[in-house]
């Protein structure tokens, strides 16, 4: 490579990883926004698929867009339910947590 390809080559590395910098920056930025749009875009793609599933055995499109929208809100309702009921169990638990480390990070200064 001539001192001029090199130069070239170092200037486009730098271009690229500068436009990869803005980029990311830009994702970051804009992910209070994006995060919810992903995850309702990943939803109705897998509702579209159920729904799609139901109408080839014969339901009615708008009787398989009704059951797909019971079952999404009861499996989030239930996914909240499950995960209020982990967060308050360990919450109850904390205080032995603490207990038990203390007793640990005191074993390992006595050990060090």
């Amino acid at each position: 490579m001539s001192k001029e390809e090199n130069n070239h080559f170092i200037l486009t590395l730098m271009a690229v990883f500068t436009m990869l910098v803005i980029i990311i920056a830009g994702l970051k930025a804009a992910s209070p926004l994006l995060t919810p749009l992903i995850l309702a875009l990943f939803l109705a793609t897998l509702s579209a698929s159920i729904i799609n599933f139901f109408v080839i055995r014969g339901t009615p499109r708008l009787v398989a867009k009704f059951v797909v929208i019971l079952f999404v809100i009861f499996f989030i309702f239930g996914l909240g339910t499950l995960l209020t009921a982990s967060v308050s169990e360990f919450s109850m638990k904390l205080p032995a947590y603490i207990a038990k480390l203390d007793i640990m990070v005191d074993q390992l200064i006595l050990f060090s």
